[in-house]
């Protein structure tokens, strides 16, 4: 065949207006949704890993009643039981109403004592939050600082060693968007009864984190609890010669392992759903039109919960951070892939609020600073068999 006979069917293609090349009446393509159409819904399905995704857009976040009741019908209904046919669900841009979390601490609360870890380092200080937006504020460039990250910090008071206050005013803005509302751990949604939203111990609990970046080692901190060695032999130093050699640098990571969200203790302990927000740092400067990306996430199929959990050697007893003790790359991906494992490689922006139904293992990595906000959703649908023989019997 020439090059001509070759370009034939592209020209034709053009001279019919599309610049696509038309196809055999045989073959049935459905155009997919368009991404950015506010208050519209569409599956992602995972090209290299095979699990679904929900998607949702909206351009008025205290506005999108209609769209939020069918996203979660849709979303948290189960095929059989402990077994969701989507690894997350994601409302895009459902969070841009509130403001920088980071500022709004400093400003309503900017006494308050937080903790946060010192960059590059395991040490760990006590600061007032204005403190802390100060040094976010002094090292923040182009969607990453160098102040180490805060950690958690409880939103409905605090017991035990626990840090953070009850924020009245920062929940009731949270509860105005109507997909959050109904998901809180005391929302329509959930099965817990609660007298007050500072008896909840499901959260909500809100953290930032720098972003996973490299970094000059002159640049990391000097831990305060490390005492400078004195009395070097000098005349060693005579007959060392400096290595020419190019800078040192040290990769930081920022990443929670893979693990499971669970809720009670011993025998009750149980897989949960899971709802969170994301806020990209600023920096009181004016954010861009496209929301960037903060996290980069990987979530395993709820029917391979058992074999995902065997495979990564995940101990479900541990907290969250420390279930497992690997980071699965590509490579293990693509292993756990031929055996018939499904995933589903998930990145996350600013303004995002996400969903993750119980039994979904998943890792997060931090691309860039963000401000998180999560709890856990002991949701109704979970508990039903429970209640309806919980109802028999009193009954009885």
């Amino acid at each position: 065949m020439t090059d001509t006979q070759q370009a034939q069917p592209i020209q034709n293609a053009l001279k019919n207006g599309g610049g696509a090349v038309k196809q055999s009446p045989q073959l049935q393509l459905h155009a997919a949704p368009g991404m950015y159409e506010a208050n519209k819904m569409y599956v992602e399905v995972s090209s290299n890993g095979g699990a679904s995704v929900l998607h949702a857009y909206t351009f008025q976040p205290t506005r999108c009643d209609h769209t939020v009741r069918q996203f979660m019908q849709d979303f948290f209904n189960e095929l059989f039981f402990g077994h969701s046919q989507y690894v997350m669900g994601i409302i895009h841009n459902a969070a841009s109403y509130l403001p920088d979390p980071i500022d709004y601490l400093a400003q309503e609360y900017p006494q308050m004592t937080v903790r946060y870890q010192l960059f590059g380092r395991k040490d760990v200080d006590s600061i007032t939050t204005r403190q802390f937006q100060e040094k976010v504020e002094t090292t923040y460039s182009n969607g990453t600082y160098r102040a180490g990250p805060l950690l958690q910090l409880s939103l409905v008071g605090t017991v035990q060693e626990e840090i953070g206050s009850y924020m009245p005013d920062f929940l009731n803005l949270l509860e105005r968007s109507p997909v959050l509302a109904p998901v809180m751990p005391w929302g329509q949604l959930s099965n817990l009864k609660l007298n007050a939203r500072c008896d909840s111990d499901d959260g909500p609990i809100l953290w930032v984190r720098p972003g996973e970046q490299i970094v000059s080692t002159t640049d990391i901190a000097k831990s305060p609890h490390k005492k400078r060695k004195t009395g070097s032999n000098e005349l060693r130093n005579l007959y060392s010669v400096p290595r020419i050699n190019a800078p040192r640098e040290s990769l930081l990571e920022d990443r929670t392992y893979c693990h499971a969200d669970h809720v009670g203790h011993g025998l009750d302990r149980s897989t949960t759903a899971a709802v969170g927000l994301l806020k990209a740092v600023h920096c009181g400067g004016a954010s861009n039109s496209t929301n960037r990306i903060v996290k980069d996430v990987v979530a395993f199929h709820p029917d391979d919960f058992e074999r995902v959990a065997t495979k990564l050697q995940l101990d479900l007893y541990e907290p969250p951070v420390s279930q497992c003790v690997q980071w699965v790359e590509d490579g293990k991906l693509n292993q756990l892939r031929r055996e018939g494992i499904r995933y589903a490689h998930i990145q996350l922006c600013d303004n995002d609020i996400y969903f993750i139904p119980r039994n979904v293992i998943h890792q997060f990595k931090t691309v860039s600073a963000c401000t998180s906000i999560a709890w856990h959703l002991r949701h109704k649908e979970y508990y039903k068999d429970y209640n309806s023989s919980a109802d028999s019997d009193h009954t009885t």
